[in-house]
């Protein structure tokens, strides 16, 4: 035998033998429809009230609990949100209210977490301890989910927020999308 048919006779056999030990239903995905609405507020830094401690490097964290449905179902969950990167990048254009901020989410459901990499796009509002312009208040954001824990382990999806702050520490937000789940 040649070299290159015992790599080809290796390679099928290791195919062989790594589908005997795949259970039957590897791969096997279940998406779920997901929204919820609520108030993100803005947490300080120590608070003994806090879902979880603020993380963020830049010290801005937002939380608070939610409601909505994943599939048919009603949910309740926390939210919690670390604040990574706030930039505000239009400096020198009619967008220098507009800063972009990258952030980790974490949904706390009843059988799970759910973690989330969030990009978005903020207005904020006049507030002098934020080191930004005012605005409007408006933002928008993408999720990408990143894993969690028990049911949600190895969940992928997208959702998309959008809200407008009312005040410089509470913003309504509402958030959509789909959760990848492994299939039970």
């Amino acid at each position: 035998m040649g070299g290159s048919t015992v790599v080809v006779t290796a390679l099928i056999g290791l195919v062989a033998v790594s589908a005997l030990l795949i259970p039957s239903n590897a791969g096997a995905h279940t998406w779920l429809p997901l929204s919820f609405e609520g108030q993100r507020i803005v947490t300080d830094r120590n608070s003994p009230n806090a879902i979880r401690p603020c993380t963020s490097p830049i010290e801005f964290c937002t939380e608070g609990a939610q409601r909505g449905k994943l599939e048919d179902t009603p949910i309740e969950l926390l939210f919690h949100l670390d604040v990574d990167v706030l930039e505000a990048p239009f400096s020198d254009s009619p967008l220098a209210n507009v800063s972009l901020y990258v952030a980790r989410v974490t949904l706390i459901l009843d059988d799970g977490e759910i973690h989330i990499l969030e990009n978005g796009v903020f207005d904020p509002l006049p507030d002098p301890s934020m080191p930004l312009p005012p605005g409007t208040g408006l933002f928008a954001a993408h999720q990408r989910v990143s894993g969690g824990t028990g049911r949600f382990r190895n969940a992928t999806g997208t959702l998309s927020v959008v809200g407008s702050s009312k005040d410089v520490r509470t913003f309504p937000v509402k958030t959509s999308g789909t959760v990848c789940v492994d299939a039970d």
